[in-house]
C-alpha cells in the first residue's frame, strides 16, 4: 500500500511538471517572435544623421567652401562628387555664386580663385541636354529601397515563425507520445510480488505460519506464541484484501465485497504493540540501538580531521597549522604545533627547541586552548616552569603520551608517536631532536 501510494504520487508530480513545459516553451517563442517583429518591421530604428544639403544656410556655405579648398588641393573628382551628391545643380550654383561675391567684397583673391575653379568644373560636368536630376525621383528610389528592406525583414520573420511552429509541433508530438507510453505502461497488468502471494483466507489458514518460517530474531528470548495479538491472522487478511481491492491504474479502491470489520484499528495497532517478553527483557540480552540515538558515552561526532606533524632537529622554521572542516567544507577552527621556547640565539648553531605548543582555535570562542610540551631539562627547572605557567598548561613529554585540547565546540586528541632529546653543554635532554605527533579533531555532538 505505501509503495503504491508513493509511486502514484511520483507519477502525479512528474505529469504535473510536464503539463507546464509546453505552455512555457510556447510563450517563450511567441514573446521572442513578437519582439523581433516590432523591432525590425513595425517600428524599426532609423538613422538620425542629416545630409549636408539639409543643414542650415551658414553650414551649407561652409561645406561648399571646404569642398572648394579640398578640390583645389587634390583635384579628386570622385571625392568631389561624393561631397556634393546631395546638392542639386541649382543649389550648387546659387551657393557658389554667393561665396564668390562675398570673397570679391572681402578682397580674398585666393578663395575667389578656388571657388571659380570649382564652378568651372561643375559647369563642364553638366549633361548636354541640360537636364537636372529630379530629387523626387531620388526620394522615390529611396522609398523603394526601404520597402524592399522591409519586405526582406518580413520574409525573415515569416521563416522564423514557421521554424518556431515546427519546433512546437515536434515538442508536442514527443510529449504526447511519452504520456501515451506512460499510460500504457501503467495499464499493463503486473504479477503480484513473490513476498505478497494472493491466497484465499482458507488457504492462508491451512498454510504454515509465515511469520515463524526462517525468522531469526536475536533480540527476543523466544518466538512469540501464536496467541500473541500481534500475529492474529485476520489483521494480515484485512491488509492483503485491501491490497487486492486497490486499483493501481486508477488509484482507487474497487467496490468488491469486503467486510469493514476486517479493518479494526485495534487489530492493526496490535501489530506494533510490544509484547510482555519485549517489555520485560533481561538486562543480559543484547540491546537494539536506535540509529537516531547516539551512544551514551559519545558526546562527540566521529573525527572530522586527522593530521600528523613531524619535527627534525635543524629545521630553520617550524610552524604547522591545519584547518578543521566538516564533510561539507564548513570551517570550524584550526589546530597545530608551534615552537614556544628555544635555547640560545647563536646564528651559527641550529635552532634548539626546548618547548613545543599544541594549540586549538575554535571559531566560536575568543581564546585559544594550548598545552606546552617541555623538554626534560626545562621541566626540571622550577623557575622557568613558573615563568611559563601563564601561557597555558605545562607537561613533560614521552613517546606514547596523549593530550587533549577542548574548546566550546571542538576537541583535539594528540598522541606523541615519537620523541627524542639532545644534550647541551648545560644539561641532558635539554632540546628536541625528533618530535612526531598525531592529531585527531572532533566536533561536539
Amino acid at each position: 500500500m505505501a509503495a503504491q501510494r508513493v509511486e502514484r504520487k511520483r507519477r502525479t508530480e512528474s505529469s504535473s511538471g510536464n503539463r507546464w513545459l509546453l505552455p512555457l516553451l510556447l510563450g517563450l517563442i511567441i514573446g521572442v517572435a513578437g519582439g523581433l517583429t516590432y523591432a525590425w518591421v513595425i517600428d524599426p530604428a532609423e538613422p538620425s544623421f542629416a545630409y549636408p544639403s539639409e543643414l542650415s544656410s551658414r553650414d551649407r556655405d561652409d561645406w561648399i567652401s571646404m569642398t572648394a579648398d579640398s578640390f583645389a588641393w587634390d583635384q579628386d573628382p570622385l571625392r568631389l562628387d561624393s561631397r556634393l551628391e546631395h546638392f542639386s545643380q541649382q543649389e550648387r550654383s546659387t551657393i557658389i555664386d554667393k561665396l564668390i561675391a562675398l570673397a570679391t567684397t572681402q578682397g580674398d583673391l585666393a578663395r575667389e580663385q578656388r571657388l571659380q575653379q570649382l564652378r568651372s568644373y561643375l559647369v563642364a560636368q553638366q549633361p548636354v541636354s541640360g537636364g537636372e536630376t529630379d530629387r523626387g525621383a531620388v526620394g522615390t528610389t529611396s522609398d523603394d529601397a526601404q520597402r524592399r528592406q522591409n519586405f526582406g525583414l518580413l520574409a525573415q520573420f515569416c521563416g522564423f515563425s514557421i521554424l518556431a511552429l515546427a519546433v512546437v509541433a515536434f515538442i508536442s508530438v514527443m510529449l504526447t507520445r511519452s504520456r501515451m507510453g506512460a499510460g500504457q505502461s501503467r495499464r499493463r497488468s503486473t504479477p503480484p510480488a513473490p513476498d505478497r502471494e494472493r491466497r484465499s483466507p482458507r488457504e492462508r489458514g491451512a498454510a504454515p505460519d509465515l511469520l515463524h518460517q526462517g525468522l531469526d530474531e536475536p533480540f527476543l528470548e523466544a518466538p512469540p506464541s501464536t496467541g500473541d495479538d500481534r500475529y492474529q491472522p485476520d489483521a494480515f487478511d484485512a491488509q492483503e484484501e485491501e491490497d487486492d481491492r486497490f486499483d493501481a491504474v486508477n488509484g482507487e479502491f474497487s467496490v468488491e465485497s469486503g467486510n469493514d470489520d476486517d479493518y479494526d484499528d485495534e487489530k492493526i495497532n496490535a501489530l506494533f504493540r510490544d509484547t510482555e517478553s519485549e517489555v520485560n527483557r533481561p538486562t543480559t540480552a543484547p540491546q537494539r540501538v536506535s540509529p537516531f540515538e547516539a551512544p551514551s558515552d559519545a558526546d562527540y561526532q566521529p573525527a572530522a580531521s586527522e593530521f600528523v606533524t613531524r619535527y627534525q632537529f635543524g629545521e630553520p622554521l617550524y610552524e604547522t597549522s591545519y584547518p578543521i572542516e566538516t564533510d561539507r567544507q564548513e570551517f570550524l577552527g584550526e589546530c597545530g604545533v608551534g615552537i614556544s621556547r628555544t635555547l640560545g640565539d647563536d646564528p651559527d648553531v641550529p635552532q634548539r627547541v626546548s618547548a613545543f605548543e599544541l594549540w586549538l582555535f575554535d571559531k566560536n570562542q575568543l581564546s585559544t586552548a594550548s598545552i606546552l610540551l617541555l623538554s626534560d631539562a626545562l621541566w626540571a627547572d622550577a623557575a622557568q616552569r613558573a615563568a611559563l605557567a601563564s601561557e597555558g598548561e605545562l607537561s613533560a613529554v614521552r613517546s606514547g603520551d596523549t593530550f587533549q585540547l577542548e574548546s566550546e565546540s571542538l576537541r583535539v586528541m594528540a598522541r606523541v608517536r615519537e620523541v627524542a632529546f639532545g644534550d647541551s653543554a648545560d644539561a641532558e635532554n635539554s632540546y628536541f631532536e625528533r618530535f612526531i605527533v598525531e592529531m585527531s579533531a572532533q566536533q561536539k555532538g
